[in-house]
């Protein structure tokens, strides 16, 4: 049985995984993924149910993004791990990377994208004018 039905893929968004609980049009679906110490392979293979994971650190470092982008994103997840508390004497930590032109220009063209992005109403949106704002970002 074939569906046409618009998709959200997001990498970890747990407001939007509940959205499964308020109406029985939407079900959570998620990609399987091996993961061996930090690293992941995704298994091509969609399960059932919501991911309870993030990888989103995980998929930034495959995106290339700037390592020092990845380095506060995985701080701000362990200080979401230990109740918002700062690892501060943690000595792993690697030194703040004073960041070069064109690592500001993309990270301002990322957050600007972001935002962008954000501004769509696709609730207001046919499932083709969602896809076509959608492509946008492509």
């Amino acid at each position: 049985m074939v569906k046409n039905c618009f998709g959200l893929f997001a990498t970890h968004f747990h407001e939007i995984s509940r959205l499964e609980d308020d109406s029985p049009n939407i079900g959570n679906k998620h990609v399987a993924v091996q993961e061996t110490h930090e690293k992941i392979t995704m298994l091509y293979q969609v399960d059932e149910g919501d991911e309870k994971r993030s990888f989103g650190i995980n998929v930034a470092q495959i995106c290339k993004f700037p390592s020092s982008v990845v380095n506060l994103a995985k701080k701000r997840a362990r200080e979401l791990e230990n109740d918002g508390e700062d690892d501060e004497d943690e000595e792993d930590e690697p030194p703040k990377k004073i960041l070069t032109k064109d690592e500001m220009k993309q990270q301002k063209l990322l957050q600007e994208k972001l935002i962008k992005f954000c501004r769509i109403p696709f609730a207001y949106l046919t499932d083709e004018e969602c896809g076509e704002r959608l492509k946008e970002f492509l």
